[in-house]
């Protein structure tokens, strides 16, 4: 939440997907696209020194395009460092792993598969409401009232 701050990014809990409500997918694509940013200069400290070289300079336009000063940077800085020396689990390892992945090597895929997302699921979410209208319910059963 720190690095948020230190973005101005509204810092909120990573949303999850919930199998039985497809279209919670359409809020968890909206935090990601929002988080995206955070998330990237948060898992900046995971890559190794041969990534992080050759990607600081997406990393110093993420810094410019949201305003973030020398003291913050320095700051971020710290995290990196704090993050590296943390122990982990196996299972806290592959998540790490898979979140890298993701917001640095795959940036291209996530973003295009977020686009889609964000671009085909408010229209399925409109075609949804349409069919959950109360007049569409209450029609059948006027018709069935009626004689004919």
């Amino acid at each position: 939440m720190e690095v948020c701050e230190l973005m101005g990014i509204p810092g909120t809990n990573p949303q999850r997907f919930t199998a039985h409500r497809w279209l919670s997918a359409y809020d968890v694509g909206i935090s990601t696209r929002r988080m995206l940013p955070a998330y990237k200069v948060l898992y900046f400290g995971f890559l190794n020194h041969a990534d992080q070289n050759l990607y600081m300079d997406i990393l110093e336009e993420i810094y410019r395009d949201h305003g973030v000063g020398e003291r913050a940077k320095a700051r971020i800085q710290f995290f990196h460092q704090d993050l590296r020396k943390k122990g982990m689990t196996q299972v806290g390892k592959d998540r790490k792993e898979r979140v890298v992945k993701k917001v640095w090597f795959e940036s291209l895929k996530t973003n295009l598969h977020l686009s889609v997302y964000l671009g085909v699921l408010p229209i399925l979410k409109e075609y949804v409401m349409v069919f959950q209208a109360k007049h569409l319910h209450t029609t059948p059963k006027k018709l069935v009232e009626m004689e004919f």
